[in-house]
């Protein structure tokens, strides 16, 4: 007897597999960047550069306008080619001049609207940041 002859699948599922959940944990740098170059426009910002983000520490890029600090960290955030990040990794960043887009609307209510937050939590928020005028 013979197999049925079948066809080529005309498209193909992504295979995820699972991570053990005890490297997350213990993971000491959890953005890791191996050889990255970064480019923007015409211009190369950095050429085969490695570095680690260590975990629980706080890092500062200082540098002039322009040379591509915020460049970097949106590199960071979308993990593009180079960089590598923890699964446990929670990012966040507060996009350069967005405050020209803001609405006339109050910063409590902004907050709840640009995120999943509740307003209980969205106040806490701002409380903790001392910005109890916002909660009015």
């Amino acid at each position: 007897e013979h197999l049925e002859e079948v066809e080529k699948p005309q498209s193909y599922h992504e295979l995820n597999f699972p991570q053990n959940k005890i490297y997350d944990i213990h993971n000491n740098y959890p953005i890791i960047a191996q050889n990255l170059t970064l480019v923007k426009g015409s211009q190369k910002l950095l050429t085969q550069v490695r570095f680690q983000i260590p975990y629980g520490k706080n890092i500062a890029l200082v540098g002039a306008n322009g040379v591509g600090k915020t460049t970097l960290l949106e590199a960071i955030y979308h993990q593009i080619e180079g960089i590598d990040c923890s699964p446990k990794v929670q990012m966040a960043y507060y996009r350069q001049l967005a405050y020209e887009d803001m609405r006339d609307v109050s910063l409590l209510q902004y907050l709840m609207d640009e995120t999943d937050s509740s307003e209980s939590f969205s106040r806490a928020i701002l409380n903790n940041l001392g910005l109890n005028e916002a909660l009015d």
